[in-house]
């Protein structure tokens, strides 16, 4: 006797984006490439935004800007 093999995959969770808002076609890209593989994508105007959102609760991707270093380390300490 043989039993049917299922092709049912578990549910995953979604995963969740924290993008500081840099406009024009980083944004449309991001956006694009992480909405059709199902992500969840919150903004943010600043990285001073994103550090409040970070503490609060955890992302599984965080995208900043350029000075953004200077911020992390500030949190830090």
């Amino acid at each position: 006797m043989t039993t049917p093999c299922s092709s049912a995959v578990a549910p995953t969770a979604q995963k969740t984006a924290l993008l500081v808002a840099s406009g024009g076609d980083v944004d449309e890209l991001l956006t694009n490439v992480l909405a059709s593989d199902g992500w969840s994508i919150q903004r943010v105007v600043d990285n001073q935004h994103i550090l409040a959102l970070a503490r609060a609760k955890p992302f599984d991707l965080i995208v900043a800007d350029g000075i953004f270093l200077g911020f992390f380390r500030n949190w830090r300490n």
